[in-house]
């Protein structure tokens, strides 16, 4: 038998007790704590969309999604080209369904291009969305690859909805 405390056997082995070594209070509080703080934008991994898709539509269309599972600022970074157009494709951010003003790029390149913003304001439970389209003509395609949430720090608090 092991050691008993209140009535209660500590079946822990010593090595597992060393873990807990010099934690001054309730672990599940400081896990909760961390679990609950907002994101800040940084260079750690929390979410990817990364399948390539391409479209040829004049209309904006949604092409990736994920759910945010706390809010903050994120680092947004994704990948687009633009196929047999003479002007630009167009690229924009959307919170909910609805835009967020400055978040518009575009490229006319036919190689991929990186983009990257950093935008605050989000809440747990936001969709972070990109929409995309073409702004050529009928045989112009944009595509978009490796969409992308960093944050400087957290677990994993996102769901990918739409890749």
């Amino acid at each position: 038998m092991g050691i008993i405390i209140d009535g209660t056997e500590v079946t822990a082995t010593a090595a597992e007790l060393n873990y807990v070594d010099g934690v001054s209070s309730d672990i599940q509080t400081q896990l909760g704590a961390i679990q609950s703080a907002d994101f800040t934008a940084g260079t750690l991994l929390i979410a990817s969309a990364d399948t390539e898709r391409s479209t040829g539509s004049t209309d904006l269309v949604k092409v990736k999604e994920i759910t945010l599972g706390r809010g903050g600022t994120i680092r947004i970074n994704w990948w687009h080209k633009y196929i047999n157009g003479s002007r630009e494709d167009r690229h924009r951010i959307y919170r909910n369904g609805a835009y967020i003003a400055g978040t518009d790029v575009g490229t006319s390149s036919g190689t991929y291009t990186e983009e990257t913003q950093d935008v605050s304001g989000w809440s747990a439970g936001d969709a972070c969305q990109l929409y995309y389209k073409t702004n050529g003509n009928g045989s112009s395609e944009t595509w978009v690859k490796e969409f992308r949430i960093y944050a400087a720090s957290g677990c994993n608090a996102t769901t990918v909805v739409t890749d």
